[in-house]
Formats: structure tokens, sequence, C-alpha cells
């Protein structure tokens, strides 16, 4: 859901390395690069899966994810500056394999203090992955407007158990 008579103004990616060039980290806690708490089922792939973005030099990379997780599996973004205003945070997914009964992505955005101490996560939205036409493509969007004592925030992405290989 987006305020109503929101204004948005498009700056680029405020995510650092949005386009996966460079491999992923597997400390969840480093809050300056995207990072997993898998590093085994998640990795980066170099195979010209990245998302559409209009141009014909988008982005090229992306992340693979390993299907036999018997956990939930978290990407965690790099934390970025934020001032109490809404954002728009847009993602691409192209699934190639995912279990009908279970595939979703949840989405959380983590909020940090001036001393950099998590202060709370907001839970934004969780999506199906299937849908009525070409349900293996989804380019999904939320908004995210910062607590007021927020300084800097982070995508957290969850995918369930035994849900999905993308």
């Amino acid at each position: 859901t987006f305020s109503s008579g929101a204004t948005y103004t498009f700056n680029g990616n405020l995510f650092a390395n949005g386009g996966f060039d460079t491999a992923i980290s597997a400390t969840p806690t480093d809050k300056t690069v995207w990072s997993t708490s898998d590093a085994v089922n998640i990795k980066q792939n170099t195979a010209n899966n990245g998302s559409y973005n209009g141009t014909a030099t988008g982005p090229t990379n992306s992340l693979a994810f390993a299907s036999g997780t018997t956990t939930n599996t978290q990407i965690y973004s790099p934390a970025v500056p934020v001032l109490v205003k809404p954002y728009v945070i847009k993602s691409f997914v192209n699934l190639t394999k995912a279990d009908p009964a279970k595939g979703e992505l949840a989405f959380y955005v983590e909020e940090y203090n001036a001393s950099g101490a998590l202060i709370g996560t907001q839970y934004k939205k969780t999506w199906s992955v299937f849908g009525s036409a070409n349900p293996l493509v989804r380019q999904h969007a939320f908004e995210y407007i910062p607590s007021a004592t927020t300084v800097t925030a982070r995508l957290q992405i969850v995918i369930p158990a035994n849900s999905l290989e993308a």
C-alpha cells in the first residue's frame, strides 16, 4: 500500500551492489554488504539472470537460491542512511522451480539508530510467487516510511524452508 498522494523521486538505487556484481557475504551481521544466513544455498549468479530495467545494459547478475533448506533463510541488504520520508523498495524475482504449496517471499525492513543498534523491524509484505500470468516472473514493490528515530535501514528477505529455487 502506498501513501495517498505521495510523490516519489527516483534518485538511483540506494543499495550498494544492487546488481550483485560482487559475491554476497556469509556474515548476516555485516551491514556494509549484501549477506545471507545460508551461504551454502544462496549464492551470486553470474549467468545473465539479472533484472530487466528497460535498458540493453541492465544488471546481468542475480542471486541463486538452492532448494532443500530445512529452515527459513534470510538475505540482508547493506544498511543505507534514511530520512523520515516515503521510500519505494522494488525487487525482481524470476523463479525456475518452486513448491506451489509454500512458494513465497517475505520482506522486512530492519531499523537502526545513530549508534548502530537495532531499534525495530517493520514487516512489509509477503508475496506468493504464484499468480495468473507467468507465475515464475514477478516484480514487487512496497512503500517504506522510516520510524522517527531511524538513521539507517536494511532490507531483510525471508525465504521459507523448502519453498523455492530461483
